[in-house]
């Protein structure tokens, strides 16, 4: 996690090997090590960024002493995380997204991402705007840390994140309610389309009602 969360310093690499080993390895900010091999990343040097890091290294470290199961449906993470950009005016009443007023955030995260060795294959603005299209579609799991992303800069912590994740049960059982089938042979989803264009066309079934009806997003 790059920062020490007890300590809230950040933690030292080595650029070079240490008794023939722990090349490029993470160090403790102790005085103890010989300073001609132990140095501060570039990071160190920005406070805003040094803040981003502990708040999403303390998250990390609530999230690994959860249960396995406490975010596992994609689709309550969606609503929460919708729900949650309402809450800031990130999104409109109906959910769409204003992103001339998220577009800032990404920028922000591909700046901090870029300056992570680790993770500067991931700062590119346009990369994160897809990845947050595909969480608020809750249609696909994404990987803890993605999420935990969008907590840092949009969530006090943790715990706000998993009430809002609790908020969203009614929803996502209202959702499943509405779902159909997910996968249907494909003779039966051909004359499945072909019934539904012929509804749209007579105008006796809504745009909304047969995307819901094919199973793909609207």
């Amino acid at each position: 996690t790059w920062v020490c969360v007890k300590h809230r310093e950040v933690l030292r690499v080595s650029p070079c090997k240490l008794n023939q080993r722990a090349r490029f390895a993470w160090a403790l900010p102790s005085l103890n090590g010989d300073e001609n091999f132990i140095a501060h990343p570039q990071y160190a040097y920005d406070p805003n960024l040094i803040r981003w890091l502990i708040k999403l290294a303390t998250m990390s470290a609530e999230l690994v002493r959860l249960d396995y199961s406490t975010f596992d449906d994609p689709t309550r993470l969606g609503i929460a995380l919708r729900r949650r950009l309402i809450e800031l005016e990130l999104a409109n009443s109906a959910g769409r997204v204003r992103w001339r007023h998220v577009d800032p955030t990404l920028e922000m995260l591909a700046k901090h991402q870029a300056a992570l060795p680790e993770m500067q294959h991931l700062a590119d603005k346009a990369l994160l705007k897809g990845q947050l299209i595909r969480a608020l579609s809750g249609r696909s799991a994404t990987h803890p840390l993605r999420w935990l992303l969008w907590c840092s800069v949009w969530f006090k912590d943790l715990s706000a994140l998993d009430a809002a994740y609790r908020d969203a049960t009614q929803e996502r059982e209202k959702l499943s309610s509405l779902e159909g089938p997910t996968v249907s042979p494909p003779i039966v989803r051909g004359a499945l389309q072909a019934r539904l264009f012929s509804s749209v066309g007579a105008g006796e079934t809504s745009m909304t009602d047969a995307a819901r009806q094919a199973g793909v997003s609207y």
